[in-house]
């Protein structure tokens, strides 16, 4: 049933990108609009405070490292100037680094974190407004730990949230589009909120934070896949058609596709779809596992028998003889 009703939906996103998508891209090329990414900006703290007592060391890289205290819990306040108006997206990263367990990027025990809330609120900067909280919608990232989906970061309870075990030793990051644009005329007082309630010591290690003004924030790669897919996308337009390379043409439709209004429909239809696949039905084995106490079967017997015996085919109720303790024959030397 499952693939009855998916199987119109991939044949529709197929038939488009096989149909519409070329001519459509056609008409984008010879539009001149050249391609370019959404601009993420990297904020910087005015004021980056850990109420748990953590120290955060700005590295020049847009992000801050936390060192010191590593509270059980804490909430992180993170306030930012900003002269962008029309602010669409916000985008959190949590980065790894050499002195976290397993690089984290986390700074629990095994490497994790575990986001329990996230929030902004934004105000005019000249003070003559009181702070609007920010309403953040459609959440993603780049990888969530079962039971735990960055959706968890933004829906008001303290004991759900985002983590990333076992994907440790690697930067994720995760955006949040924003409901209505936000940013005052004069500039903006940006105020984000983090929580780590969930688990002891889970806190980000060295996270980072930026905004954009894109109408289409949908994008996860950020500053740093998006860049290198951004260069390959314009030696691409830069080459005349009759000169491009199947993989410059792979990349313009990779890169327009995502532009267009139809194919991100089309295409979400088929994911959403997805997360409604069949799970096969689970049942519980017994399983050999170290340190846990052994289980008895109701086959088992006795633990210890005053006997044993040679059996047929290994049926205990075909003994052939009593087997006596003795050498393996097969390891002595013959008369």
């Amino acid at each position: 049933a499952f693939d009855l009703e998916h199987a119109p939906l991939v044949v529709a996103l197929d038939r488009f990108e096989t149909e519409e998508l070329p001519k459509r891209l056609e008409r984008w090329l010879a539009s001149g609009a050249k391609p370019s990414p959404p601009q993420w900006l990297d904020l910087e703290a005015v004021n980056l405070k850990s109420q748990g007592g953590a120290a955060f060391t700005n590295l020049n890289d847009g992000s801050y490292l936390a060192t010191g205290k590593n509270p059980k819990s804490d909430t992180n306040v993170f306030v930012a100037h900003t002269a962008l108006t029309n602010i669409t997206a916000v985008r959190l990263e949590a980065l790894a680094h050499p002195s976290f367990v397993k690089k984290g990027p986390g700074r629990a025990a095994n490497g994790n974190f575990a986001l329990s809330d996230f929030r902004l609120t934004a105000a005019p900067l000249d003070g003559s407004g009181e702070p609007v909280e920010a309403k953040l919608s459609n959440p993603k990232a780049t990888f969530e730990q079962k039971g735990l989906p960055i959706a968890a970061a933004i829906d008001s309870d303290p004991k759900s949230g985002w983590a990333i075990d076992p994907q440790f030793g690697k930067d994720h990051a995760a955006i949040f589009e924003l409901e209505s644009p936000i940013g005052f005329e004069g500039g903006t007082k940006l105020t984000f909120t983090l929580k780590f309630e969930i688990n002891d010591g889970h806190n980000i290690g060295r996270p980072r934070l930026s905004v954009t003004t894109s109408p289409n924030p949908a994008t996860l790669d950020g500053d740093h896949g998006l860049q290198k897919q951004f260069l390959e996308v314009s030696a691409a337009w830069e080459t005349p058609a009759a000169q491009r390379t199947e993989t410059q043409k792979k990349a313009l439709v990779q890169w327009h596709r995502r532009l267009d209004p139809e194919w991100r429909k089309l295409n979400q239809a088929v994911q959403e779809h997805l997360k409604k696949t069949p799970k096969p039905e689970l049942t519980k084995v017994l399983i050999a596992s170290e340190g846990l106490p052994a289980v008895r079967l109701n086959t088992q017997g006795p633990d210890f028998y005053a006997k044993t015996y040679f059996l047929k085919r290994g049926d205990l109720s075909q003994k052939q003889g009593e087997a006596t303790q003795s050498f393996l024959q097969v390891l002595m030397r013959t008369p």
